[in-house]
């Protein structure tokens, strides 16, 4: 039991470690909001103007601004929890059925459509 524990641990550790950072553009004509996930899968949001003149730029965006993953730099966060790693006032809240009130989401995954 303890070596599919250790097994499973380092499994973990290791998805960890070569988890990337993924750049979402929500776009319209004449503006974008630049989503992007931090090391934890927490989104960002790092980018609110008009559109870049070349999409490959987006994934550049995030190197132009400072934004680290402590707790003084949440600030960007695309929602803020309330109850877990966040010092902000929270914009989303949910007390559990046992009294709770910890709220961490994490990104999965997207799908990009194009509205016409």
């Amino acid at each position: 039991m303890k070596k599919e524990a250790l097994t499973l641990g380092m499994l973990l550790l290791c998805a960890g470690l070569f988890s990337q950072e993924v750049s979402i553009p929500v776009l319209t004509d004449n503006s974008v909001l630049l989503l992007q996930t931090d090391r934890d899968n927490r989104l960002r949001t790092i980018y609110f103007g008009e559109p870049l003149n070349n999409e490959g730029e987006y994934a550049l965006v995030s190197g132009t601004y400072q934004y680290f993953n402590s707790n003084a730099g949440i600030y960007n966060a695309a929602y803020t929890p309330a109850g877990t790693w966040n010092i902000s006032e929270p914009a989303i809240q949910v007390v559990h059925g046992d009294g709770n009130s910890s709220l961490d989401l994490k990104y999965l995954s997207h799908k990009q459509v194009r509205l016409d």
